[in-house]
């Protein structure tokens, strides 16, 4: 009696699997419930120049029933947090549009693309694309942009970043009195990539010492690169208070007569 090889029988029950999965799947793409609304899916930008961050773009898809039966999204989920969608709450008749804004966020320059897919009640569910070229046309910031130094020594750090295709100068730098600043130099984080039209980054860490007194609050530390652009940090020293010495007056509480 010959025996069936287990390479074999193997590659037969893989098969099997292979064929029981793809219909599967087509079964359940034609049985799941189509939602018959008909307009623009997609939308694009292009490119986007900004100089501040984060940038917001908005479009409203309008997109027009042509059942004979009302729609009303029960909820939305977005591929990205770059993304949102606000979801009108009301049902749309036969014949009516359903009108939905999504917004995109942008912080940096390049592409960036996200989904937002609407669900309905009853069933069925659309994507909705959007994408834009960022162009950022002042990158060089400071994160964070506000500190407190930390007790008992005064310390603080934060890191500068910027976009540029070659290594960037090293910034002059302006700060309060009773405070140390030191550069500690650029390294590049990014690489530039021409399909997505993102160029490279860069950044540096910066660390701050302060003296026992420190900086008045409010101070501010200012970093300029020669092309004139400048990162600004604000120093918002915490203030502490004195215990009471015996010196201090004492409240004295007189009781109540009756």
């Amino acid at each position: 009696m010959e025996v069936e090889p287990k390479t074999t029988r193997g590659g037969r029950q893989q098969l099997v699997a292979a064929v029981v999965i793809a219909v599967l799947v087509v079964a359940g793409w034609w049985l799941w419930p189509r939602v018959p609304l008909q307009g623009e899916r997609n939308h694009d930008f292009g490119v986007v120049s900004f100089e501040s961050t984060p940038k917001y773009v908005e479009h409203t898809f309008s997109l027009k029933n042509t059942s004979s039966n009302p729609v009303q999204v029960k909820r939305s989920m977005s591929s990205c947090g770059c993304t949102e969608a606000m979801v009108p709450g009301e049902v749309v008749a036969p014949g009516d549009f359903l009108e939905i804004p999504v917004r995109l966020k942008l912080t940096h320059s390049g592409l960036k693309d996200a989904m937002v897919t609407l669900y309905f009640r009853g069933g069925g569910s659309i994507d909705l694309g959007v994408e834009a070229i960022g162009h950022a046309t002042k990158t060089f910031r400071a994160s964070p942009s506000k500190l407190r130094l930390r007790p008992p020594q005064g310390l603080g750090n934060t890191r500068l970043w910027i976009e540029s295709d070659t290594e960037p100068e090293v910034p002059s730098i302006t700060a309060p009195p009773r405070l140390t600043v030191t550069f500690g130099g650029w390294k590049q984080t990014g690489q530039r990539n021409e399909q997505t039209s993102t160029p490279a980054s860069w950044t540096a860490e910066v660390s701050m010492v302060s003296d026992g007194a420190g900086p008045t609050p409010g101070s501010t530390i200012t970093f300029a690169l020669p092309h004139g652009d400048e990162a600004v940090v604000s120093v918002n020293q915490r203030v502490f208070f004195e215990p009471p010495t015996t010196a201090d007056p004492v409240p004295v509480i007189v009781p109540k007569s009756d």
